[in-house]
């Protein structure tokens, strides 16, 4: 298994490739991407039903 490691900081990355240092620009994907897509998907699974 190989450690992946972010460049610009050192801290180690994510399975979805961003960076695990919360203070990193990496931490955050590009809007846009695929990463970003997956992202917010993955948000809105997780928000409660409304149930009005």
């Amino acid at each position: 298994m190989q450690n992946k490691r972010c460049f610009l900081c050192g801290h180690k990355m994510a399975e979805n490739g961003l960076c695990t240092n919360a203070g990193c620009v990496r931490s955050t994907p590009v809007p846009g991407t695929a990463v970003a897509e997956a992202l917010a998907e993955e948000k809105e699974a997780e928000k409660p039903a409304n149930t009005d």
